[in-house]
């Protein structure tokens, strides 16, 4: 039978662990590296698919991550400009894609015939507006 001392003890153990375990960094693997703050680079593989060939699996990067996303109140010039109408003053970033480079690939097709094609991948990523379009 456990003791109240002994229970006590056990406990104290275990949050102590799980207290540590939670400011020492631990490993990290390219699945998991997007997971921290920021826009990370996150390698996939795409298969790539056309009728009449032979289907192939490349290896492509692009951009996942958290960016920075913030609201405030609005000053009195928004507030007097706005008609009263924009309380608040909101700022976000996506992570995106800043750079990128060619992927160029080739598929064995019916009759001996070769289909090449390029397909762009991330090569750096960023923290910029949500709205931009490529």
């Amino acid at each position: 039978m456990v003791t109240r001392k002994a229970l006590s003890q056990i406990l104290l153990f275990a949050f102590v662990c799980l207290l540590l375990g939670s400011f020492f960094p631990r490993g990290t693997t390219a699945e998991t590296s997007w997971r921290r703050p920021g826009c990370h680079l996150l390698g996939f593989k795409k298969l790539v698919e056309i009728p009449g060939c032979r289907s192939a699996e490349i290896h492509i990067n692009a951009c996942r991550g958290y960016c920075m996303t913030y609201s405030f109140p609005s000053d009195i010039h928004t507030l007097f400009l706005s008609g009263g109408n924009h309380v608040l003053t909101s700022h976000g970033s996506c992570c995106t894609i800043k750079t990128t480079h060619d992927i160029h690939f080739t598929l064995e097709c019916e009759n001996n015939q070769v289909y090449q094609d390029v397909i762009k991948s991330a090569s750096r990523c960023e923290c910029s507006l949500c709205d931009v379009e490529y």
